[in-house]
């Protein structure tokens, strides 16, 4: 089993160094929904939080889309 080729797409550092994680939905494109994940510095929860509000606030309230594509 060698190296891969390629480095991976999408590796989880911040679940690897323990860091909390806040996902905001913010849109759509087409049918799909689009979104941004807040990281903050370890034991920085509240700033995750507070952003977040502040995001809820300027995109108001999103419902959820139909699952029956």
């Amino acid at each position: 089993m060698g190296i891969p080729d390629h480095p991976p797409r999408c590796f989880k550092s911040d679940r690897l160094l323990g860091l909390a994680g806040l996902a905001v939905p913010v849109g759509s494109h087409g049918s799909l929904r689009t979104g941004v994940q807040i990281v903050p510095a370890r034991m920085r929860e509240d700033v995750a939080l507070d952003l977040g509000e502040v995001i809820e606030l300027a995109e108001g309230v999103v419902t959820p889309i139909d699952p029956a594509w």
